[in-house]
């Protein structure tokens, strides 16, 4: 029975599908090993116990969420400096080149 749920495609696989065809395959081999680093962040994140703490403490979910968001906004920035362009969209699918 756990067979088909373990096998089966999921949001991982989607969003590397997305990215695969809408961007390419060195993008969606970003994506994939971004994914890849999540997993192994919080494999052992969870087997430490930091998944209860963080289910149990409303103020230390909201702070660890908070400073993601800040992160992601910063490499977002980084992102735009080094490729002079100005992203926007949901997952900075649509990219303009800024002019010079």
């Amino acid at each position: 029975m756990a067979a088909l749920p373990t096998v089966s495609p999921g949001p991982d696989f989607a969003i590397v599908l997305r990215t695969a065809l809408g961007s390419g395959r060195r993008a969606a081999l970003c994506s994939a090993l971004g994914t890849a680093t999540g997993c192994f962040v919080w494999g052992p994140a969870g087997a430490a116990g930091l998944t209860a703490m963080l289910s149990a403490s409303r103020v230390a979910y909201d702070a660890l969420r908070i400073a993601g968001a800040a992160y992601l906004m910063w490499v977002r920035r980084r992102l735009e400096q080094v490729t002079g362009t100005v992203l926007f969209g949901l997952g900075a699918a649509v990219a303009v080149e800024t002019a010079r």
